[in-house]
């Protein structure tokens, strides 16, 4: 039996975190850096991120952590 894999565009991850998606931002470690607040505040925190080498790996490594149970 074939298996399909569908793979989020970038736009799709952003929305998948919710109001709380800060910004994404490619910083000078040539890494991508996505953000998100904490509880609807206006400031993101730093111990909530997801990095990686593309913009989408970054924000799917964020959704990642924003759903950890």
């Amino acid at each position: 039996r074939d298996e399909i894999a569908i793979v989020p565009t970038l736009s799709e991850l952003i929305e998948a975190c919710g109001e709380r998606f800060s910004s994404l931002n490619n910083g000078i470690d040539r890494m991508y850096h996505a953000w998100a607040t904490r509880n609807n505040d206006t400031k993101h925190i730093e111990d909530i991120y997801g990095e990686g080498e593309a913009p989408e790996e970054a924000v799917a490594t964020l959704w990642l952590v924003l759903n950890k149970k």
